[in-house]
């Protein structure tokens, strides 16, 4: 795993070490998002969407999720007004476990200010939602 620049190396550690996934190698401040595209075992038994962790969060947060069946997947973040603020995931995905790192910037590059977030993942004919907070 690539060290991040935007984490602090500890905090990052215990993320990591607290899911237990292989992250992609990705620069956290020229992406706002990492996918860890390697499945468990078996795919899940049901659409699943956790609360994201830590929460409330400062400088990043981590998003896990499941889909039982391969198809186009959307995960994206609202502010309370119901504006998309962030894409974090879009297209098709195999059936598997999920995770997404988000480090509160928008969908132009620019940091979020402090508050509550929603957000909404829609797999197939199933969408969930949940809310965070952002403490900066």
């Amino acid at each position: 795993v690539e060290r991040s620049r935007g984490l602090g190396d500890v905090y990052k550690r215990q993320i990591l070490l607290n899911c237990r996934a292989a992250i992609t190698q990705a620069d956290f401040l020229d992406t706002s998002v990492v996918v860890d595209e390697g499945k468990a075992a078996e795919a899940p038994q049901a659409f699943t969407l956790k609360q994201n962790r830590p929460n409330p969060f400062n400088a990043s947060t981590l998003i896990i999720y499941g889909i039982p069946e391969p198809g186009n997947v959307v995960l994206k973040v609202y502010n309370p007004l119901g504006q998309e603020v962030a894409t974090l995931v879009e297209g098709y995905q195999e059936a598997g476990h999920y995770h997404v790192f988000w480090n509160g910037m928008d969908n132009m590059g620019n940091p979020v200010s402090s508050g509550s977030y929603i957000y909404k993942l829609q797999a197939g004919d199933r969408e969930e939602t949940k809310s965070m907070t952002l403490v900066r």
